[in-house]
């Protein structure tokens, strides 16, 4: 009896931890998959609009490739060293274009996640001084994201094939961004340990960098009341604690997220107009996304219904006359049904190789964690975590922002 109660203890347990951290609704997925492939799209053209593209990623540009491939760099791979000429680079990023667009729409979704993440990542190692701590965060959630089905909902491709009538998933790989999503924030906070977050100047000393101000942070540096740099500090800290808490917190996880995607947005939105931080504000917001429940997805339903409802079907209906009628899955022979089940063993093998190097990258890169710091990963994680981008480096503005700014003027000519 003692026995047998344990084990059905053990089970509730594990039930509990998986239906709270390890499940995630397939309408969230797919809602992901939209605004995150929009947001990929936007990316790139702003990193390649009027001559960016050929100042970053041609032989005619700032790093030309062939420096890149002499020098040898451990662990650095991209396709976009193939790329030399302004005609071979409009190419690339047209195909990388219409990637990100088949992405969004759900074309092919479980192919474009690949080609997605294989795109993002060659872009960034193409030319890592246009890296930031937003660009590591968009090779995390693109590369984590391709172990999860972002293609059930909202995609071409569910109106092509029937889906199943389950309405949710477990994935290892949502936890571990769960998890990613909280450390980045206490990690932010924890590592704010500087005389300015502590008097109060932070703010004020951050929107004195020409290199990350806006033109909104330009004006209001000039015009700031003497309460809004403490006010703003302090403010930004207690809300990096306070969503480390809410979205790990296992009770009451309905209200704990919705109060985080608010404060998210609310933070991130605040920060795209004071300042310019690359992607970093805008892949935080897509990653709040991944916090709405089953719930919410109910109280959007009982909205959205009574107002859209009929618009909605009338365009289900249109879109599905266009492709036809749903096709089911197919029939599986035992053999077909064996690969599915040795395919689904190893995504979660390799998820956790993945969740394994990331917590490595974590224990590296912050101090902050004091005695949890190490000084060494072992060799695999590195050749993980270089060759995928997904470093896991967390201090934005830590211990405090500078307290210098200056601009170097390069006035040259190339040797070509």
């Amino acid at each position: 009896m003692t026995s047998s109660s344990s084990t059905s203890r053990f089970d509730r347990a594990l039930e509990f931890v998986i239906d709270r951290y390890f499940t995630v609704d397939l309408r969230t997925l797919g809602l992901f998959r939209v605004v995150f492939g929009l947001f990929l799209l936007g990316s790139l053209y702003d990193r390649t609009h009027g001559h960016n593209a050929i100042a970053f990623f041609t032989d005619e540009g700032v790093l030309p490739g062939y420096v890149i491939t002499q020098a040898h760099y451990p662990h650095r791979w991209s396709l976009m060293f193939a790329v030399t000429s302004v005609a071979q680079v409009r190419w690339a990023l047209a195909i990388i274009c219409c990637i990100y667009a088949a992405y969004t729409v759900g074309w092919h979704t479980r192919l474009m996640q690949i080609l997605a993440a294989v795109a993002v990542i060659s872009l960034d190692q193409r030319n890592l001084m246009l890296e930031n701590g937003g660009a590591w965060v968009t090779n995390i959630a693109v590369v984590t994201t391709a172990f999860l089905p972002l293609g059930d909902r909202f995609s071409l491709d569910a109106l092509r094939v029937t889906r199943p009538t389950k309405t949710s998933v477990e994935r290892l790989a949502y936890g571990f961004l769960m998890f990613d999503l909280s450390a980045i924030y206490s990690l932010n906070a924890l590592a704010k340990k500087g005389a300015a977050w502590k008097d109060g100047t932070a703010i004020h000393l951050a929107l004195w960098h020409t290199r990350v101000e806006s033109s909104a942070g330009a004006w209001l540096r000039t015009h700031e009341p003497g309460w809004f740099s403490a006010a703003f500090g302090r403010t930004t800290l207690l809300i990096e604690f306070t969503l480390a808490a809410l979205i790990l917190c296992p009770v009451l996880q309905r209200e704990m997220r919705r109060t985080a995607i608010v404060l998210i947005l609310g933070l991130h939105i605040a920060l795209a107009i004071l300042m310019t931080l690359g992607p970093f504000a805008y892949v935080m917001m897509c990653m709040s996304l991944l916090l709405i429940g089953r719930d919410d997805w109910d109280v959007m339903l009982r909205f959205v219904r009574p107002r859209f409802g009929g618009a909605i079907a009338h365009a289900t209906a249109r879109l599905e006359a266009a492709f036809g009628p749903r096709v089911p899955p197919p029939e599986l022979a035992p053999e077909g049904k064996a690969l599915r089940m040795l395919g689904s063993w190893l995504r979660d093998v390799a998820t956790l190789i993945l969740v394994a190097a990331g917590l490595c990258s974590l224990l590296l890169e912050n101090k902050a964690l004091g005695p949890l710091h190490i000084a060494k990963v072992p060799e695999w994680a590195a050749i993980i975590v270089d060759n995928l981008r997904v470093t896991q480096s967390w201090h934005m503005f830590a211990p405090e922002p500078y307290r210098e700014n200056g601009t170097i003027v390069v006035d040259g000519e190339l040797a070509s």
